[in-house]
């Protein structure tokens, strides 16, 4: 017994001696040395003991004592235990605030990179600027401003982007400035008569009569011109467009800057191509006021209505258009692939079967001389079996003051009626695209439209053209029998009417 005792003493001064040892070290190593501290606990009495010597009564006279060496060591190893948790938790502190450090480098980072990146694209930017002023200045052979141009872009980084800065601001001091829709007397009247034709005049405001249209410019489609992307640099696809717009502006005689502009354009168009022609009217002629509309609206303002459909006989295309209340239904909107070229090719086709360019062998000629011939002496045929029937009788006109056509009258309503009767298998009359028009509309306003049939163009002005129309209308639907009414349109007087007394509200101003 007193053996054993000597052997746990030992251990307990062993014990303090590693703990004594291990605070005394290198805060480097705390961790390291509480791992070694032994950690062993008294030895549980053995359940293996004789039962004699548990059954043995204690007692009653003998004070329950305890041990202060098992109390001492008891308190160690509960100082230990402490000691222990301690070094555990600065531990988990130090690795805690190392991936604090190191997301707090990897954020820093990213920071520099994007910093980095963005320099980096603003040099760019400084650069590419400058290559687009001097491939400006080269497109415009400007020699001084693309030497200096080049001068300032490798000086520096500074240097260009001062030159730039210096660029733009003459620029905008010496911009064109607008001037008050109020204080612009004249306004010009653009109308669009088809993709590749355009009427324009001025209106002048202190004058009572209408003008006629002072330029017809024939030019390529200006559809496809108006629907290409506009773009405010040299290379600019709209290049077409802005010439033809010039050319108007340079034979009207008169600065855009100085007048409002009524722009009629095909019933067509769309968002986007009135937009870009808005805009060029706008960015590069500074026009001070603009209203657009379509020739369908002016011709039926014109003919004094608000309601109608308009068939407009253009020079390729026929478009017939449903107005109600001054409002295109566009889903009723027809057009037809015949127009007034496709009435002139028959009708040259028919001269030339009966021998009326025996003495006109340019084949360019021939189509003048048949134009000439369809416009004085064409005709519609009311019934065309019994004209077909009838003796032709035979036409003369003088050519150029040199030669003399003799044709036969049969050949000149032959062209007219392939817009009634088309020689195509897929096409449509004028008349079926008429009523299929109204019938999109409204069954209750059908009755309105069909009273007011507006008709533009001139095959529409030659003779029996009305008379012949409604023959073929009423054939188709007996029930239109006396309730059409035809009336003729003037689009050019509807869209000066509209330019003298449109109110201010209908202008757009910048």
């Amino acid at each position: 017994m007193e053996k054993g005792r000597l052997q746990m003493r030992s251990m307990s001064l062993t014990g303090t001696a590693l703990v004594v040892a291990t605070t005394s070290s290198k805060s480097d190593h705390i961790v390291t040395s509480a791992s070694r501290i032994p950690v062993r606990r008294p030895p549980t009495p053995s359940t293996d003991a004789p039962a004699a010597i548990e059954s043995r009564p204690v007692p009653s006279d003998v004070p329950l004592t305890v041990e202060p060496e098992t109390t001492n060591e008891a308190r160690l190893w509960t100082t230990i235990d402490g000691l222990t948790s301690e070094l555990e938790a600065v531990a988990a502190v130090a690795t805690a605030r190392a991936a604090v450090h190191a997301a707090q480098m990897h954020a820093a980072e990213t920071q520099l990179a994007a910093t980095t990146a963005a320099l980096d694209r603003l040099r760019s930017g400084v650069y590419d600027t400058v290559a687009a002023c001097f491939l400006h200045e080269l497109h415009t052979g400007e020699t001084d401003a693309l030497s200096e141009c080049m001068a300032q872009a490798t000086a520096g980084d500074d240097a260009a982007l001062a030159w730039i800065q210096a660029c733009f601001g003459r620029r905008l001091l010496h911009a064109r400035r607008h001037l008050a829709p109020d204080k612009v007397p004249d306004t010009a009247v653009l109308y669009m008569e088809s993709a590749v034709r355009v009427l324009a005049g001025i209106v002048p405001e202190d004058e009572d009569t209408m003008p006629l249209p002072t330029l017809s410019l024939e030019t390529p489609s200006i559809a496809s011109m108006a629907s290409r992307r506009y773009q405010p640099t040299f290379v600019d696809r709209s290049a077409p467009l802005r010439r033809c717009l010039r050319t108007v502006f340079e034979r009207l005689g008169a600065h855009s800057q100085t007048l409002k502009v009524v722009l009629v354009h095909p019933p067509l168009w769309t968002a986007s191509e009135r937009d870009r022609v808005s805009h060029l009217l706008w960015h590069e002629f500074y026009v001070p006021a603009l209203l657009l509309t379509t020739t369908a609206e002016v011709i039926l303002r014109a003919a004094g209505l608000s309601s109608g459909v308009v068939v407009d006989v253009g020079p390729y295309t026929t478009t017939i258009v449903p107005i109600y209340n001054d409002r295109i239904v566009t889903h009723a909107t027809l057009t037809l692939p015949g127009g007034r070229d496709m009435v002139l090719h028959a009708t040259w086709g028919a001269l030339r079967e009966h021998g009326a360019f025996g003495a006109v062998a340019d084949e360019e000629d021939q189509f003048d001389a048949a134009e000439q011939l369809l416009r004085t002496h064409g005709f519609v045929a009311y019934d065309v079996a019994a004209e077909r029937a009838k003796r032709p009788t035979d036409v003369h006109m003088t050519w150029r003051h040199e030669s003399r056509l003799i044709t036969s009258s049969a050949a000149l309503f032959e062209g007219p009626e392939q817009l009634f009767h088309p020689s195509r298998d897929d096409g449509k009359s004028l008349q079926e695209a008429v009523l299929s028009a109204i019938d999109r509309c409204n069954p209750v306003v059908r009755a309105e439209l069909a009273a007011a049939i507006v008709l533009n163009g001139a095959l529409t002005t030659l003779p029996g053209f009305k008379r012949r129309l409604t023959r073929e209308l009423i054939l188709l639907r007996h029930d239109l029998l006396g309730q059409l009414r035809l009336h003729d349109g003037h689009g050019f007087v509807g869209a000066c009417t509209l330019a003298r007394f449109a109110h201010d509200d209908v202008w757009i101003v910048r």
